[in-house]
């Protein structure tokens, strides 16, 4: 079936085109935003994932819809924490200043030290930030030009910066075009 005949009914079309727009929100939230109820919403979502046109992505307890020819994982995975205030304030912090410890993110976002570690720990595990590599007094914030920053942890301190510098464009434009 040609694409111009599954999006042929209005409705299809709409959920599509805002989907298109709008990638990676969960169904509920397209259902808000569209004014579309869940059943309605759900019946077209399986049609368009039936015939190729998107993909219902699974993270965390939450479905998220993208087109399909649009997203890689990378882009997933980012647009999934950038959804979220929390993740997104402190993955923009970490890019901008180029690293930062969990204490100095838990300051400067106004946070609670065990909230920021819970969202840290979950940005490691999705590759969008990791540990800084630390040595003699100075942290290594970038792989490509190893940009350093001359510092001295307190104990046990860990620094992240962000995990790849592919990332770090993918997080520029977000923000760009979100805010």
């Amino acid at each position: 079936m040609e694409n111009n005949e599954i999006l042929n009914l209005d409705t299809r079309r709409m959920i599509y085109n805002y989907v298109s727009e709008y990638p990676g929100l969960h169904i509920r939230e397209l259902s808000r935003k569209t004014k579309i109820p869940r059943s309605t919403l759900n019946y077209h979502l399986r049609y368009l994932k039936k015939y190729g046109l998107i993909v219902i992505n699974s993270e965390e307890g939450y479905e998220r819809v993208y087109v399909k020819k649009d997203i890689g994982n990378m882009d997933k995975k980012l647009i999934h924490a950038m959804r979220q205030e929390t993740p997104c304030k402190i993955v923009l912090y970490v890019a901008l200043v180029l690293s930062a410890s969990q204490k100095e993110l838990s300051e400067e976002l106004e946070l609670s030290s065990t909230t920021v570690g819970k969202h840290i720990k979950r940005l490691v595990k999705m590759e969008i930030i990791e540990p800084a590599p630390f040595e003699n007094g100075t942290i290594c914030t970038s792989h490509v030009d190893k940009t350093i920053i001359e510092c001295t942890p307190k104990g046990r301190e860990v620094f992240y910066r962000i995990a790849m510098k592919k990332i770090q464009i993918y997080i520029l434009v977000l923000f760009c075009t979100n805010y």
